[in-house]
C-alpha cells in the first residue's frame, strides 16, 4: 500500500476559500518571505512604524478573506501571553509606570501582533500539507518535516479526545469548581489521557510501519516559482526595509 502525497492526505483543512493574490503566491517563496518579515520587524525600535506596519498586515490578512471575527478570536487568545509579557515590564518599577516602560511595552505588543500576522498570511493562505510540501522542497531534513506534521495532525487527535472527555463528564453532571474532588477528576482525565496518548502512537507507529513508512513523508512535485512570485517577495521585504530607512531617517 503506497503513502499518499502531503497535499492530498485526507482531511486537510483550507484556512480560506477566497481567491487572492496572496493564495496564488508560491508556497516556498512566500514562506521565506515571511520568516525574513518577521526577523526584520523586530528591529524596528519605533511604535508608530511598529503601528502602521500592523494596519498594513491587518489589511493584507483582511483581503484574504479571513473575517474580523476570526482575527479577534485569535487575538484575544493571543492575548494572556501579551499580558504576561508586557505586565512585567510596566509594572516592574513601580506605579505609575514610566514613560521608556511604557514605551517599551508598547513595542514588546506591536512586535508580537506583528509577528502573529505574518503567521496568519503564512498559513491562513495555504493548506498546512501544502506548506508542509513546500517545506520538504526547501532542502530541511525530511525527519523535521515529519515531526511537523505529525505534531499537526495529533492536535486534531488531542482536541478531539478532550471534546469526548468533555461530553462524558457533561453527561455525568459534572460541575467544575475549586475543590479537591474537582481536582481528583481532574488528575483521572489526565492519567487517563496520558494512558490513550501512549496507546494511540503505538497504534500509529504500527499502522505506519504496516504500510512501508520510513522516517520521511511522501512530496508531490513543487509549485514552480514564477516572476510574480519573485516579485510578491521583493516587495513584502523592500516595505520593510523602506520602514527602516525611514526610521533611520526621520526618527
Amino acid at each position: 500500500m503506497t503513502l499518499k502525497s502531503i497535499p492530498s492526505i485526507k482531511n486537510a483543512i483550507p484556512t480560506t476559500t477566497k481567491d487572492s493574490w496572496i493564495h496564488h503566491w508560491e508556497s516556498r517563496t512566500k514562506t521565506i518571505s515571511c520568516i525574513i518579515m518577521v526577523f526584520t520587524l523586530v528591529f524596528l525600535k519605533t511604535p508608530l512604524l511598529l503601528i502602521l506596519s500592523f494596519a498594513i498586515l491587518t489589511a493584507i490578512v483582511l483581503s484574504m478573506g479571513v473575517s474580523i471575527k476570526q482575527i479577534v478570536i485569535r487575538v484575544v487568545c493571543f492575548l494572556p501571553f501579551l499580558l504576561l509579557m508586557s505586565l512585567p515590564i510596566m509594572i516592574g518599577g513601580g506605579i505609575p509606570p514610566t514613560q521608556e516602560r511604557k514605551t517599551l511595552a508598547l513595542l514588546l505588543i506591536f512586535k508580537s501582533l506583528n509577528a502573529l500576522f505574518i503567521m496568519f498570511i503564512m498559513f491562513f493562505s495555504q493548506p498546512v500539507p501544502a506548506l508542509l510540501n513546500g517545506l520538504a522542497h526547501m532542502k530541511l531534513p525530511s525527519s523535521f518535516i515529519s515531526i511537523i506534521f505529525l505534531s499537526w495532525r495529533y492536535v486534531f487527535i488531542l482536541s478531539e479526545r478532550l471534546s469526548q472527555f468533555y461530553k462524558s463528564l457533561k453527561s455525568r453532571l459534572f460541575q467544575p469548581r475549586f475543590h479537591k474532588n474537582s481536582f481528583k477528576v481532574y488528575g483521572e482525565i489526565m492519567g487517563g489521557m496520558l494512558v490513550k496518548s501512549i496507546d494511540t502512537s503505538e497504534k500509529v507507529y504500527r499502522a505506519m510501519a504496516s504500510r512501508g513508512f520510513n522516517g520521511k513523508m511522501p512530496t508531490s512535485k513543487p509549485k514552480s516559482i514564477t516572476i510574480i512570485d519573485i516579485l510578491k517577495s521583493v516587495l513584502f521585504i523592500s516595505s520593510v526595509i523602506l520602514l527602516h530607512i525611514i526610521e533611520k531617517w526621520w526618527f
